[in-house]
């Protein structure tokens, strides 16, 4: 009986044996199928950004005017931003920090999270991360920016903006050995916006920008990985971090050639964010030589609405009061340096326009001691002098060319007249030998050479310098007061003149070389100057009034 009870444990325990062997022979064969994806090529590929082309038809062409103080304006304008390749490519990823993992498509099961870098074109793991072990079968792969994805997880998850957050879904069938790559196509979660600051200066110092808001903007958006898309979770006011604003230019501008151009780095905002509602704050900095740029804001409407994908550049163009030297640069008066200003800026030269200025003194003036000049020296005269003339103030106001009726042949009725070598025309000879009391080192074109502006050149500087923006609708016939217009500024009008040097505008009547009719010529009524009023009046071409001259460059 003992001997047959010992049989039967015998058998038990080889029973057991087997049974134990089996498992473990089981979980062996359950280890051996796990495919260690940690160390194959993943090949990572980034969505180009995409300049926003659309915009530019919403907003107005002309750029939102700011008075920033301290003498400071800012233009503000919504410029095409770059396409850095042709659509149909892709960029290799950017550098930084990502995390992968993948979903079995059997089961939903997720796989542990493996987090590494990707530089120089190849994907390394962390040392500490988990090794992507998968079994054989189908799954979703998903990768993404470590920054702006904090918490990742299968089915959805939260993205953040301020960084350029990205995401790609692919789907790859793991096979065994066969398996070696997983391509991903990552998405911007984000648009970008940076700030193209345009300044008459070499440097700007120390300058830092931050954008906030007052209301409330997408914070949050939320994931959905089966649908590859985002929609808005949370939301909070913005206040990004500073960046810095260029301390030395990329060069010039490519419009505005002589002013120099000084990049932001890009800032990353979630889709759908108000333009309307975000403001760009200088948080430091100098420009000019001394203007303290820090506490200056400006509202970015030129902004309609951030779109996913969509890249911006807002155009900043900061201007003190702007002179030209006599060796044809720009710039403001702290940093002359050498240079001589001869002319208060009215417009700016551009790529396929020449500059228009302003001299800094009357050439004749009627008051202090003057006797003012004819605009022909007859007071009997009443000819039609132009090749055109108006007596619509709009026609006035267009009129852009006083060269033109100075210096060349086709501005005179009979086509071959040119008044600048006319005697007869005092008030154009008066404005084409103004002496500036230094060379004038610049030329070729209309360039360099000193004319009577006519009488749309003069509202340009009044826009420019005096910050008009509501223009006489009637001219008024000598001596009768009327149609008089505000002006905003009179300060900053006398002050560019006498802060370089030169002579404040007389409280007085000043020509134009655009002609009313046979009798009268177009003159800039100033003699309500100290009520801060103008208005477009026609005098008789034997009248004296004063002359100040521009010049091109």
């Amino acid at each position: 009986m003992i001997q047959k009870m010992r049989k039967l444990r015998m058998v038990w325990v080889c029973v057991t044996a087997m049974m134990i062997t089996a498992a473990c022979s089981n979980k062996e064969i359950e280890n051996d199928t796990l495919i260690d994806l940690s160390e194959i090529q993943f090949t990572m590929q980034e969505e180009k950004f995409e300049p926003e082309e659309n915009l530019t038809r919403a907003i107005s062409a002309e750029p939102q005017s700011v008075d920033l103080g301290d003498g400071l304006t800012a233009e503000v304008s919504l410029t095409e931003d770059v396409q850095e390749e042709a659509p149909q490519t892709r960029a290799t990823i950017s550098d930084g920090k990502y995390f992968i993992f993948a979903i079995n498509e059997a089961d939903y099961t997720e796989s542990p999270h493996m987090t590494g870098t990707f530089k120089n074109g190849k994907f390394t793991r962390d040392a500490a991360s988990p090794r992507l072990m998968l079994n054989p079968g189908t799954y979703t792969f998903v990768c993404g920016t470590v920054d702006g994805i904090p918490s990742p997880s299968a089915g959805s998850f939260f993205t953040y903006g301020e960084t350029n957050t990205m995401v790609g879904v692919t789907k790859h069938k793991v096979v065994g050995s066969g398996t070696t790559n997983v391509a991903f196509v990552l998405k911007h979660e984000t648009a970008r916006l940076r700030f193209k600051v345009l300044a008459y200066t070499p440097e700007i110092q120390n300058a830092t920008i931050k954008l906030t808001s007052d209301a409330v903007q997408p914070f949050v958006n939320y994931y959905n990985v089966n649908l590859e898309s985002s929609t808005s979770n949370a939301w909070g006011t913005i206040d990004t971090q500073p960046k810095k604003v260029a301390k030395t230019p990329s060069g010039n501008d490519a419009k505005f050639v002589q002013a120099n151009v000084f990049m932001t780095e890009y800032e990353y905002l979630l889709p759908d964010v108000q333009g309307n509602d975000l403001k760009l704050n200088f948080v430091s900095g100098t420009a000019y030589g001394n203007v303290n740029l820090a506490g200056k804001t400006l509202d970015l409407n030129v902004l309609v609405q951030t779109v996913r994908n969509k890249s911006y550049t807002i155009q900043v163009k900061l201007k003190p009061v702007i002179y030209v030297f006599n060796d044809g640069t720009c710039g403001a008066l702290a940093e002359k340096g050498t240079r001589t200003p001869v002319g208060v800026v009215v417009t700016e030269k551009t790529a396929t326009t020449d500059g228009l200025a302003v001299a800094l003194k009357d050439d004749h003036a009627n008051s202090g001691g003057g006797t003012g000049v004819q605009w022909y020296n007859d007071y009997y005269h009443e000819e039609e002098d132009n090749a055109t003339m108006s007596t619509d103030p709009t026609v006035n106001i267009n009129d852009l060319d006083g060269y033109h009726w100075t210096y060349e042949a086709s501005g005179s009725k009979d086509g071959t007249t040119i008044k600048a070598n006319k005697a007869n025309y005092i008030a154009f000879q008066k404005a084409v030998s103004y002496n500036p009391g230094v060379a004038i080192n610049f030329g070729g074109g209309k360039r360099g050479k000193w004319f009577l502006p006519s009488f749309g050149q003069w509202i340009l500087m009044m826009k420019t310098l005096a910050k008009v923006t509501v223009l006489p609708t009637t001219i008024t016939i000598q001596g009768n007061y009327g149609g008089m217009v505000a002006i905003p500024d009179r300060q900053r009008l006398q002050k560019s003149f006498t802060d370089a040097g030169g002579t404040a505008l007389d409280n007085y009547w000043y020509w134009s070389s655009s002609e009313y009719s046979k009798k009268h010529a177009t003159v800039l009524q100033l003699d309500n100057l100290s009520d801060d009023k103008f208005a477009i009046t026609a005098d008789e071409k034997g009248q004296p009034c004063n002359v100040r001259a521009f010049i091109h460059f």
